[in-house]
């Protein structure tokens, strides 16, 4: 189930930001959007690591193709604008008005 939780945020907003309907965006909506694109690609994160340690440790070789999902994943994952560091605290000075 969160896989697909996570597909559906990640789509949502990129339904949005391809039909440019950001620009009408209220700061909440806008910070909105953007937490939900980073927990999005987070839960998938979290998804794809848990089918790493369930798979065990001959997961780490490079022939087995897990290996580079997992790496790939991460990866993008890592993405400064997929965290909590920027996400989080945007949405909550929004939230409260602190724009």
């Amino acid at each position: 189930m969160e896989i697909e939780v996570a597909k559906e945020l990640v789509l949502r907003a990129a339904r949005m930001i391809d039909s440019r309907q950001f620009a009408s965006l209220t700061p909440v909506e806008l910070a909105t959007l953007r937490r939900n694109l980073a927990g999005g690609v987070q839960m998938a994160r979290h998804a794809a690591n848990r089918l790493y340690e369930s798979v065990g440790a001959h997961a780490i070789y490079r022939d087995n193709p897990i290996e580079r999902v997992i790496r790939d994943v991460n990866a993008g994952a890592s993405n400064y604008g997929f965290t909590d560091d920027l996400a989080a605290p945007n949405y909550g000075r929004a939230f409260i008005g602190f724009n």
